[in-house]
């Protein structure tokens, strides 16, 4: 029976290992190692032009005045090369949207204030890739935008071009995010602890610096790597504020327009130097701060005994400070609420809003490769979540619940965790160049560009839930399997009717999590997804990268269609996600030997 047990607890290891190893390190490893010099990769793209520029050039600002006695101030940031972009816009961004973040959190936290301004940051937590930053540069258009609209009657506009661009959407949509983030750690932070502060007199000053502050660090922490991560990682807001060269130098954007070389077969080695780069930034970040990551992730699963309930009513500096976060919130708000009504609309051209209407979603549905689009991101997406889930489970009971040397638990945790730090232009690198020799078979990425999108979808998103459901099972009492085990039941019947049965909340919470980061992975999807276009119904390109092409070589008319299209995919997503939850919900009653 022991020497049964061994071998089941040996097949829950290897299962996770090997998949990580075949999809993630072993391409990673060939395309950095095998098929280039990466010390020379490095130097090449180190010692190009413009890489790193100094001093940086352009001007920050520009004032142009008009006849009519009005100013046009021109936001446009310095360009100091792809390098420097990315890491001052990432650690701008990361800072200032945890500090506004926190700064909210802690006041909705310790304060008895109305849940509507507790849910209002929640909206801009619906990820509409594209459509989101162009609602940005919509908002500070400097004749029609929303922004100016206000500004007009002092005579006075602001429009964000090039790098100031791509900073001003990142902070704007990811505010919510370290918002969600900080607030639901908080909430996790016993109320006794407070309590006992409160008796022996502590002020709401002292409580925030000597209480609050300092156990919401690993939160606080977590928000700037995570957001610091994504920024890095994302070249949407490039892309659309592409029309000044300063947003095109950012590392992302330019791995993602060297790709295109490696399709016609010539592998650059500036380019792998660029997603070397990108990817020695991302693990130092993800190596520095996953104690802090785990333990948000934890307390996701634990959460506290007795939640601190609000009691205090804000005093007067309290509602000053919290009417100029709340003009923030809401100004962080508005790229998701636009971006909705975008999608009921008839059109958005020259007016500060979309004009309400259904065109949107007829352009939307009357284009059969639109459609297809969508049935092809469910079907990869609904794949990716079951594999997902299968490695989830097998990893999160062995890093939680198995008695295993340290070095092998360490090894399958950090390789389990780490995607969510790699960049998804990383991934499509490593899988083009890794697999492309499979082309005699017919199975490279080119030829069967939907398998390698479904694969990296699993491994660029398995962190999410895999996280969720190690910190769920960790806080469930050995006790319960423990007696499973001595009245005979194997590792294979504890886990899947006693154990997934306690947890299936936090699995479809995580499923649902991780479902909408697949439907609006861009980076993977506008490479690897692209890579056979999107001609005729038969086509496998999934959403986001027809949502790509609609907001840059379509133009600005199916933008609204774009946003109904994410919105609907969304939808069903979720609908097949409760469906599969019911299921889920009889797995008790299934018969596992």
């Amino acid at each position: 029976m022991i020497i049964k047990e061994k071998y089941h607890s040996i097949i829950f290891f290897l299962i996770p290992s090997i998949f990580v190893i075949l999809f993630l390190i072993y391409p990673l490893v060939k395309l950095f190692i095998e098929i280039t010099d990466p010390i020379q990769s490095l130097m090449l793209a180190i010692t190009s032009s413009s890489f790193i520029k100094f001093p940086p050039e352009g001007p920050f600002i520009r004032v142009i005045s008009f006849t009519n006695d009005t100013s046009l101030i021109v936001i446009r940031g310095f360009d100091a090369g792809p390098l420097a972009n990315s890491l001052i816009v990432a650690s701008m961004v990361s800072l200032m949207a945890t500090l506004i973040g926190m700064g909210y959190a802690i006041i909705m936290f310790l304060y008895k204030i109305p849940s509507i301004f507790k849910l209002l940051p929640l909206l801009g937590i619906i990820p509409l890739p594209f459509v989101q930053a162009y609602v940005v540069e919509r908002m500070f258009n400097p004749i029609f935008g929303l922004i100016n609209y206000f500004l007009s009657p002092i005579k006075l506009r602001i429009t964000v071009t090039g790098i100031a661009g791509v900073f001003l959407y990142q902070l704007l949509t990811y505010i919510p995010l370290a918002y969600a983030i900080i607030y639901s750690y908080l909430k996790t932070i016993p109320s006794e602890f407070i309590e006992s502060a409160q008796d022996l007199g502590a002020q709401e000053l002292i409580l925030i610096k000597t209480i609050l502050i300092p156990m919401a660090k690993p939160a606080i922490i977590t928000s700037i790597a995570l957001l610091f991560t994504f920024s890095i990682d994302d070249v949407t807001g490039s892309i659309i504020f592409q029309s000044d060269p300063s947003a095109r130098n950012t590392l992302v954007y330019q791995a993602y327009t060297y790709f295109l070389e490696q399709v016609t077969g010539r592998i650059s080695p500036r380019a792998v130097g660029i997603v070397l780069i990108l990817l020695i930034i991302s693990v130092i970040v993800f190596v520095f701060t996953r104690k802090y990551i785990a333990i948000v992730y934890s307390s996701l699963g634990t959460g506290a005994l007795r939640g601190w309930v609000s009691k205090w009513r804000p005093r007067f500096f309290i509602y000053i400070i919290l009417f100029f976060i709340l003009l923030i919130i809401i100004l962080s708000s508005l790229p998701t609420t636009l971006s909705i009504l975008y999608a009921f609309s008839n059109e958005w051209i020259a007016t500060p809003l979309p004009s309400l209407g259904i065109s949107s979603i007829y352009r939307a549905l009357s284009i059969p490769w639109r459609i297809k689009s969508i049935f092809n991101t469910i079907m990869y997406t609904s794949v990716a979540l079951v594999i997902i889930l299968i490695i989830s489970i097998f990893g999160a009971y062995t890093t939680s619940r198995l008695k295993l040397l340290s070095i092998p638990k360490a090894f399958l945790d950090l390789s389990l965790s780490i995607p969510i730090a790699i960049p998804g232009i990383v991934i499509a690198y490593s899988y083009f160049t890794s697999f492309k020799d499979l082309s005699i078979f017919g199975m490279d990425p080119v030829s069967k560009p939907w398998m390698y999108l479904i694969i990296a979808y699993a491994i660029r998103k398995l962190p999410y839930l895999y996280k969720i459901l190690q910190a769920a099972m960790t806080s469930i009492p050995r006790d319960v399997e423990e007696a499973a085990f001595s009245l005979g039941a194997n590792i294979f019947k504890t886990t899947f009717t006693i154990l997934l049965p306690q947890l299936m909340r936090s699995i479809l919470i995580g499923l649902w999590i991780t479902s909408l980061t697949i439907i609006t992975e861009v980076s993977t999807s506008i490479t690897i997804g692209g890579l056979r276009g999107i001609q005729g119904f038969e086509h496998p390109a999934p959403l986001m990268y027809v949502v790509y092409l609609d907001m840059t070589y379509t133009g600005i008319k199916y933008g609204g269609a774009s946003s109904f299209l994410m919105l609907l995919t969304m939808g069903l997503e979720t609908l097949i996600i409760l469906l599969a939850g019911k299921l889920l919900m009889n797995i008790k009653k299934w018969r596992i030997p």
